[in-house]
């Protein structure tokens, strides 16, 4: 967690929220994780895309798969694994749809199709 002028707390995503973070400025007092993972600005994601510390979690896709937006206020939205030997993002539109996109099958993993989830 980030600091910011003494009684103010920030989680990453919050950082990000509020273009606190990847801005060339030490806005956290107790720690640099502020200006971590950032490359000119640029933040590197888990499946290894690239993205403006400002167009993280501003509730618009601005990725491909919306991974922009995959981690916000402490939630993940989708989620990860390794296909061909490379972390992917797999968006929740994905999960449960019948198509395998993670080598061990995870996002086809524990689905329960009803009527009333069925096409959602």
């Amino acid at each position: 967690m980030c600091q910011h002028m003494e009684t103010i707390i920030f989680s990453p995503t919050d950082l990000r929220r509020w273009s606190l973070g990847c801005n060339g400025d030490k806005n956290c007092q107790n720690t640099d994780l502020d200006e971590t993972r950032c490359t000119a600005n640029k933040i590197t994601l888990r499946s290894g895309q690239e993205a403006e510390s400002k167009y993280i979690c501003d509730d618009r896709c601005d990725l491909k798969h919306c991974e922009d937006e995959a981690n916000c206020e402490g939630l993940t939205y989708g989620t990860y694994c390794t296909f061909m030997s490379s972390i992917v993002y797999v968006p929740p539109k994905w999960i449960c749809d019948g198509v395998k996109y993670c080598d061990n099958g995870d996002d086809e993993v524990n689905c329960t199709v009803t009527n009333e989830t069925k096409d959602t």
